[in-house]
């Protein structure tokens, strides 16, 4: 180290620093994206539950107005395998 100054150090270690922040960044939205993670729920619509069947197959129970859908989702695409009609307890 007997070349290299302080400056020259704390540059690289910035740079660096940035670099990673920035992988990290790309990491979580790819993951966020392909999972679906951090999606908002609707006002309507409630996921009340899911069951992974396999690596890429999930159903997913959810509570719509007056309603209840089981909905599976594939690397096909999502198809809707149940509805269930409500009796309001009212």
């Amino acid at each position: 180290m007997a070349g290299t100054s302080y400056v020259a150090l704390a540059v690289r270690m910035v740079l660096g620093l940035i670099a990673v922040g920035a992988i990290a960044v790309v990491v979580l939205r790819l993951y966020a994206a392909r999972t679906g993670a951090g999606a908002a729920q609707g006002e309507r619509l409630k996921v009340v539950d899911r069951c992974v069947l396999e690596p890429g197959r999930t159903l997913h129970l959810v509570e719509a107005p007056g309603r209840d859908l089981i909905v599976a989702t594939h690397q096909g695409g999502t198809s809707l395998i149940a509805e269930i009609e409500r009796q309001d307890d009212a």
